[in-house]
């Protein structure tokens, strides 16, 4: 699974579409789920003093997003 963040806009987009073509390609061809991306914006203003996700926004997208991931894996175990 592919998650990042970024205190900007779409810093993590990028970089999350190349990660994902290395993963695809021959010879690597990692178990990928499709369209389960997590591209958190301006992340300094979902965390606390201690580095803690506080945006309950954010907790309940990545909570669905973990859900369909454990349950993508149970589906496709090799």
């Amino acid at each position: 699974m592919i998650i990042g963040s970024t205190t900007g806009a779409l810093g993590t987009v990028r970089a999350q579409i190349h990660l994902r073509q290395i993963l695809n390609s021959p010879g690597i061809s990692a178990l990928i789920l499709p369209g389960n991306e997590v591209y958190i914006t301006f992340i300094h203003e979902k965390i606390n003093k201690a580095g803690e996700l506080i945006h309950e926004p954010t907790i309940q997208i990545l909570d669905r997003t973990m859900n369909n991931f454990i349950d993508w894996i149970g589906k496709n175990k090799l």
